[in-house]
Protein backbone atom coordinates (compact mmCIF):
# COMPACT_ATOMS: atom_id res chain seq x y z
CA UNK A 1 0.00 0.00 0.00
CA UNK A 2 0.87 3.39 -1.01
CA UNK A 3 1.50 5.57 3.07
CA UNK A 4 1.48 8.37 1.61
CA UNK A 5 -1.65 8.28 -0.14
CA UNK A 6 -3.54 6.58 2.81
CA UNK A 7 -2.59 9.60 4.90
CA UNK A 8 -3.51 12.18 2.03
CA UNK A 9 -7.13 10.09 1.37
CA UNK A 10 -8.12 9.57 5.12
CA UNK A 11 -9.13 12.85 6.18
CA UNK A 12 -10.75 13.33 2.78
CA UNK A 13 -14.20 11.91 3.77
CA UNK A 14 -14.57 14.05 6.98
CA UNK A 15 -13.72 17.46 4.86
CA UNK A 16 -15.95 16.40 2.84
CA UNK A 17 -19.36 15.50 5.14
CA UNK A 18 -18.16 19.13 6.63
CA UNK A 19 -18.48 20.95 3.81
CA UNK A 20 -14.94 21.81 2.98
CA UNK A 21 -15.28 20.38 -0.79
CA UNK A 22 -12.28 22.11 -1.92
CA UNK A 23 -10.17 21.21 0.48
CA UNK A 24 -11.04 17.73 0.20
CA UNK A 25 -10.76 17.81 -3.43
CA UNK A 26 -7.20 18.68 -3.58
CA UNK A 27 -6.53 15.62 -1.41
CA UNK A 28 -8.35 13.87 -3.21
CA UNK A 29 -6.50 14.26 -6.55
CA UNK A 30 -3.24 14.44 -4.43
CA UNK A 31 -3.65 11.32 -3.02
CA UNK A 32 -4.75 9.57 -6.61
CA UNK A 33 -1.75 11.21 -8.03
CA UNK A 34 0.33 8.87 -5.73
CA UNK A 35 -0.63 5.70 -7.86
CA UNK A 36 -2.08 3.90 -4.37
CA UNK A 37 -2.86 0.20 -4.81
CA UNK A 38 -4.41 -0.72 -2.16
CA UNK A 39 -8.39 -1.10 -3.23
CA UNK A 40 -9.68 -0.26 0.07
CA UNK A 41 -7.59 3.11 -0.55
CA UNK A 42 -8.95 3.86 -3.75
CA UNK A 43 -11.83 2.71 -3.19
CA UNK A 44 -12.41 5.51 -0.30
CA UNK A 45 -10.87 8.08 -2.57
CA UNK A 46 -13.42 7.37 -5.23
CA UNK A 47 -16.17 7.53 -2.52
CA UNK A 48 -15.02 10.86 -1.29
CA UNK A 49 -15.26 12.31 -5.09
CA UNK A 50 -18.50 10.83 -5.55
CA UNK A 51 -19.88 12.51 -2.47
CA UNK A 52 -18.24 15.39 -3.09
CA UNK A 53 -20.27 15.43 -6.68
CA UNK A 54 -23.53 14.99 -5.01
CA UNK A 55 -23.31 17.82 -2.53
CA UNK A 56 -22.18 19.64 -5.62
CA UNK A 57 -25.39 18.59 -8.39
CA UNK A 58 -22.90 16.60 -10.32
CA UNK A 59 -24.70 13.54 -10.58
CA UNK A 60 -22.74 12.36 -13.74
CA UNK A 61 -19.83 12.67 -12.11
CA UNK A 62 -20.93 11.02 -9.17
CA UNK A 63 -21.80 8.03 -11.18
CA UNK A 64 -18.49 7.85 -12.80
CA UNK A 65 -16.93 7.35 -9.45
CA UNK A 66 -19.37 5.01 -8.14
CA UNK A 67 -19.27 2.85 -10.90
CA UNK A 68 -15.27 2.67 -10.48
CA UNK A 69 -15.79 1.42 -7.05
CA UNK A 70 -18.45 -1.16 -8.69
CA UNK A 71 -15.03 -2.73 -10.73
CA UNK A 72 -13.77 -4.34 -7.49
CA UNK A 73 -14.74 -7.41 -6.31
CA UNK A 74 -16.91 -7.02 -2.90
CA UNK A 75 -14.40 -9.56 -0.82
CA UNK A 76 -11.60 -7.22 -1.58
CA UNK A 77 -13.04 -4.08 0.27
CA UNK A 78 -13.70 -4.01 3.75
CA UNK A 79 -17.54 -3.67 4.77
CA UNK A 80 -17.30 -0.31 5.91
CA UNK A 81 -16.72 0.58 2.52
CA UNK A 82 -19.56 -1.66 0.66
CA UNK A 83 -21.97 0.00 3.54
CA UNK A 84 -20.61 3.53 2.61
CA UNK A 85 -21.16 2.23 -1.26
CA UNK A 86 -24.87 1.47 -0.74
CA UNK A 87 -25.70 4.33 0.91
CA UNK A 88 -24.10 6.40 -1.77
CA UNK A 89 -26.28 4.74 -4.64
CA UNK A 90 -29.18 5.10 -2.88
CA UNK A 91 -28.72 8.78 -2.79
CA UNK A 92 -27.29 8.79 -6.38
CA UNK A 93 -30.55 7.44 -7.44
CA UNK A 94 -33.28 9.21 -5.03
CA UNK A 95 -31.89 12.26 -6.74
CA UNK A 96 -32.08 10.56 -10.47
CA UNK A 97 -35.91 10.25 -9.01
CA UNK A 98 -35.79 6.17 -9.49
CA UNK A 99 -36.98 5.84 -5.18
CA UNK A 100 -37.49 1.87 -5.90
CA UNK A 101 -34.28 1.31 -6.83
CA UNK A 102 -32.93 3.83 -3.88
CA UNK A 103 -35.12 2.26 -1.73
CA UNK A 104 -33.17 -1.37 -2.32
CA UNK A 105 -29.89 0.34 -2.16
CA UNK A 106 -30.76 1.65 1.62
CA UNK A 107 -32.20 -1.73 2.70
CA UNK A 108 -29.15 -3.69 1.15
CA UNK A 109 -27.11 -0.65 3.36
CA UNK A 110 -29.04 -1.53 6.38
CA UNK A 111 -28.28 -5.03 5.95
CA UNK A 112 -24.49 -4.57 5.77
CA UNK A 113 -24.84 -2.54 8.50
CA UNK A 114 -26.53 -4.74 10.60
CA UNK A 115 -23.97 -7.88 9.79
CA UNK A 116 -21.21 -5.49 11.02
CA UNK A 117 -22.98 -5.53 14.71
CA UNK A 118 -22.08 -1.50 15.06
CA UNK A 119 -25.03 0.05 16.89
CA UNK A 120 -24.01 3.56 15.08
CA UNK A 121 -24.04 2.04 11.58
CA UNK A 122 -26.98 0.24 12.25
CA UNK A 123 -28.32 3.30 13.57
CA UNK A 124 -27.19 5.44 10.63
CA UNK A 125 -28.63 2.40 7.37
CA UNK A 126 -32.21 3.05 9.53
CA UNK A 127 -31.83 6.45 9.15
CA UNK A 128 -31.31 6.63 5.38
CA UNK A 129 -33.93 3.68 4.81
CA UNK A 130 -36.06 6.66 6.49
CA UNK A 131 -34.56 8.95 3.75
CA UNK A 132 -35.67 6.90 0.84
CA UNK A 133 -39.06 6.04 1.76
CA UNK A 134 -39.27 10.10 2.67
CA UNK A 135 -38.08 10.72 -1.22
CA UNK A 136 -40.49 7.89 -2.14
CA UNK A 137 -43.44 9.98 -1.19
CA UNK A 138 -43.89 7.99 2.38
CA UNK A 139 -43.58 11.33 4.98
CA UNK A 140 -45.17 9.10 7.87
CA UNK A 141 -43.58 6.15 7.74
CA UNK A 142 -40.28 8.47 7.00
CA UNK A 143 -41.38 10.59 9.77
CA UNK A 144 -41.75 7.86 12.87
CA UNK A 145 -38.68 6.16 10.83
CA UNK A 146 -36.30 9.46 11.68
CA UNK A 147 -37.90 9.51 15.51
CA UNK A 148 -36.83 6.44 16.46
CA UNK A 149 -33.34 6.82 14.81
CA UNK A 150 -33.18 10.36 16.89
CA UNK A 151 -34.46 8.26 19.83
CA UNK A 152 -31.42 5.92 19.45
CA UNK A 153 -28.37 8.54 18.45
CA UNK A 154 -29.61 10.49 21.68
CA UNK A 155 -29.53 7.34 23.76
CA UNK A 156 -26.29 6.36 22.58
CA UNK A 157 -24.89 9.75 23.00
CA UNK A 158 -22.75 9.53 20.23
CA UNK A 159 -23.06 13.41 17.81
CA UNK A 160 -22.55 12.73 14.47
CA UNK A 161 -25.96 10.36 14.18
CA UNK A 162 -27.80 12.45 16.23
CA UNK A 163 -27.12 15.64 14.01
CA UNK A 164 -27.98 13.20 10.92
CA UNK A 165 -30.88 11.79 11.91
CA UNK A 166 -31.95 14.98 13.86
CA UNK A 167 -31.87 17.38 10.83
CA UNK A 168 -33.50 14.97 8.70
CA UNK A 169 -36.13 14.85 11.22
CA UNK A 170 -36.36 18.54 11.16
CA UNK A 171 -37.24 18.90 7.19
CA UNK A 172 -39.44 15.58 7.54
CA UNK A 173 -41.48 17.81 10.38
CA UNK A 174 -41.51 20.96 8.61
CA UNK A 175 -42.89 19.24 5.37
CA UNK A 176 -45.52 16.94 7.56
CA UNK A 177 -46.29 20.80 8.67
CA UNK A 178 -46.13 20.04 12.72
CA UNK A 179 -44.67 23.43 14.09
CA UNK A 180 -44.54 22.77 17.43
CA UNK A 181 -42.65 19.72 17.03
CA UNK A 182 -40.56 21.27 14.47
CA UNK A 183 -39.56 24.14 16.27
CA UNK A 184 -38.43 22.50 19.66
CA UNK A 185 -36.60 19.98 18.04
CA UNK A 186 -34.81 23.22 16.40
CA UNK A 187 -34.10 24.28 19.96
CA UNK A 188 -32.53 21.06 20.54
CA UNK A 189 -30.39 20.95 17.29
CA UNK A 190 -28.94 24.85 16.72
CA UNK A 191 -26.39 24.30 20.17
CA UNK A 192 -24.44 20.86 18.83
CA UNK A 193 -24.92 21.33 15.08
CA UNK A 194 -21.81 22.45 13.90
CA UNK A 195 -21.06 21.28 10.43
CA UNK A 196 -21.52 23.25 7.53
CA UNK A 197 -23.68 21.41 5.67
CA UNK A 198 -26.16 20.39 8.39
CA UNK A 199 -26.21 23.76 9.94
CA UNK A 200 -26.64 25.65 6.90
CA UNK A 201 -29.70 23.50 6.30
CA UNK A 202 -30.78 23.42 10.24
CA UNK A 203 -31.61 27.25 9.85
CA UNK A 204 -32.70 27.14 6.44
CA UNK A 205 -35.43 24.63 7.26
CA UNK A 206 -35.81 26.24 10.93
CA UNK A 207 -36.38 29.37 9.14
CA UNK A 208 -39.14 28.75 7.03
CA UNK A 209 -40.85 27.18 10.47
CA UNK A 210 -40.33 30.17 12.15
CA UNK A 211 -41.72 32.30 9.18
CA UNK A 212 -45.52 30.09 9.30
CA UNK A 213 -45.34 30.50 13.03
CA UNK A 214 -45.13 34.42 12.44
CA UNK A 215 -41.76 34.98 13.53
CA UNK A 216 -40.59 36.64 10.47
CA UNK A 217 -37.50 38.58 12.32
CA UNK A 218 -36.22 35.47 13.62
CA UNK A 219 -37.01 33.34 10.64
CA UNK A 220 -34.46 36.44 8.22
CA UNK A 221 -31.41 36.12 10.55
CA UNK A 222 -31.60 32.01 10.34
CA UNK A 223 -31.80 32.67 6.68
CA UNK A 224 -28.81 34.91 7.24
CA UNK A 225 -26.74 32.79 8.73
CA UNK A 226 -27.63 30.00 6.42
CA UNK A 227 -26.41 31.76 3.26
CA UNK A 228 -23.10 33.08 4.94
CA UNK A 229 -22.30 29.52 6.03
CA UNK A 230 -23.05 28.04 2.40
CA UNK A 231 -20.84 30.86 1.38
CA UNK A 232 -18.29 30.74 3.29
CA UNK A 233 -18.17 26.31 2.84
CA UNK A 234 -18.81 26.84 -1.18
CA UNK A 235 -21.89 25.29 -0.93
CA UNK A 236 -23.73 26.90 -3.89
CA UNK A 237 -26.60 24.40 -3.61
CA UNK A 238 -27.51 25.47 0.01
CA UNK A 239 -26.79 28.55 -0.99
CA UNK A 240 -29.66 28.98 -3.73
CA UNK A 241 -31.94 27.05 -1.60
CA UNK A 242 -31.51 29.50 1.53
CA UNK A 243 -32.29 32.38 -1.39
CA UNK A 244 -35.25 30.37 -2.52
CA UNK A 245 -36.45 29.97 0.46
CA UNK A 246 -35.72 33.91 1.72
CA UNK A 247 -37.60 35.08 -1.92
CA UNK A 248 -40.23 32.92 -0.73
CA UNK A 249 -40.79 34.47 2.76
CA UNK A 250 -40.48 38.05 0.64
CA UNK A 251 -43.28 37.34 -1.90
CA UNK A 252 -45.61 36.46 1.27
CA UNK A 253 -44.61 39.51 3.10
CA UNK A 254 -45.60 41.39 -0.19
CA UNK A 255 -41.73 42.38 -1.24
CA UNK A 256 -41.43 41.66 -4.95
CA UNK A 257 -40.18 44.89 -6.53
CA UNK A 258 -37.04 45.67 -4.23
CA UNK A 259 -33.77 44.23 -4.89
CA UNK A 260 -33.89 43.02 -1.13
CA UNK A 261 -30.58 43.64 -0.45
CA UNK A 262 -31.09 45.18 3.30
CA UNK A 263 -32.28 41.77 4.59
CA UNK A 264 -29.47 40.08 3.83
CA UNK A 265 -26.61 41.98 3.98
CA UNK A 266 -23.64 42.54 1.35
CA UNK A 267 -22.85 41.27 -1.49
CA UNK A 268 -21.58 37.82 -2.12
CA UNK A 269 -18.24 37.22 -3.54
CA UNK A 270 -18.68 33.71 -4.73
CA UNK A 271 -21.67 33.87 -6.93
CA UNK A 272 -22.20 37.21 -7.88
CA UNK A 273 -24.68 39.90 -6.15
CA UNK A 274 -26.93 38.19 -3.61
CA UNK A 275 -29.30 41.33 -4.57
CA UNK A 276 -29.30 40.23 -8.32
CA UNK A 277 -29.95 35.97 -7.44
CA UNK A 278 -32.24 37.05 -5.14
CA UNK A 279 -34.26 38.59 -7.09
CA UNK A 280 -34.04 36.15 -10.15
CA UNK A 281 -35.41 33.77 -7.56
CA UNK A 282 -38.27 35.90 -6.80
CA UNK A 283 -38.94 35.69 -10.45
CA UNK A 284 -38.72 31.66 -10.29
CA UNK A 285 -41.08 31.66 -7.72
CA UNK A 286 -43.93 33.48 -9.17
CA UNK A 287 -43.49 31.69 -12.46
CA UNK A 288 -44.24 28.64 -10.34
CA UNK A 289 -41.00 27.08 -9.21
CA UNK A 290 -40.87 25.10 -5.83
CA UNK A 291 -39.13 26.58 -3.24
CA UNK A 292 -37.50 23.85 -1.71
CA UNK A 293 -36.92 20.39 -2.79
CA UNK A 294 -36.17 17.41 -1.04
CA UNK A 295 -32.15 17.95 -0.97
CA UNK A 296 -32.95 17.81 3.21
CA UNK A 297 -33.25 14.21 2.72
CA UNK A 298 -29.66 12.99 2.54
Amino acid sequence: MNERAHLLGAPTWALVDAGRMDQAAVLVEEALGQGPTDPAVVACLFQTRALAAYRADRLGAMRSDLDAVDEFSADRLPLEVSIRQSFLWKAYWSESGDHEKAKWWAERGLHLAEESGDPIRILDGKRRLALARARGGDLRGARDMLRDAYDLARGIGYVAPLVGSGVNLLVALSFAGDLPSGLALGAELLPVVSSPYWRSLTLETLAGMEFEAGRSGVARAHVRESLDIAEQSGQRERYLRSLLRLASMQIMEGETKSAGQPAIGGADRTWGSRGGLLVACRRALLAGATPVGGRGFD
